[in-house]
Parts: C-alpha cells; sequence; structure tokens
C-alpha cells in the first residue's frame, strides 16, 4: 500500500485588503497561478492542489517573544 505524500511547503505573502488579511500564493507548484487564501496552514486551491501555505516571519512584521 503506498502512502499519501507529504503536502508541498509554499510560501505565502500577507495581502492586506480593506475587509481582513489574506495570504497570497504566487507561484502554485500545480498550475503556476497565483492563489489567495484566508489563512496560512493546510490548504486546497481552486485547481485542486493542497499544499501548506507558510509566511516567514520577517514578512508578518510581528515579533516573536524569546
Amino acid at each position: 500500500m503506498l502512502a499519501n505524500p507529504e503536502p508541498l511547503v509554499v510560501t505565502g505573502t500577507l495581502l492586506r485588503t480593506s475587509g481582513a488579511a489574506q495570504v497570497a500564493v504566487a507561484d502554485c507548484p500545480n498550475c503556476s497561478a497565483a492563489h489567495r487564501h484566508l489563512a496560512v496552514g493546510l490548504r486546497t486551491a481552486p485547481c485542486g492542489a493542497t499544499y501548506i501555505v507558510r509566511i516567514p516571519e520577517a514578512r508578518t512584521g510581528l515579533s516573536v517573544a524569546a
């Protein structure tokens, strides 16, 4: 029996809209299009790709307590 492959990890960019913050993935690993999501983590794109969206700490503007 084959195990399910781990989803790819993609880098997102924080997108500020008038309603709320969204996460933009500029280059989908499945279709190469841009997709927007409402949160980071495990996401399924409109094209059907499943990946994990992460935002580097430096891009969020948030500080992490030591």
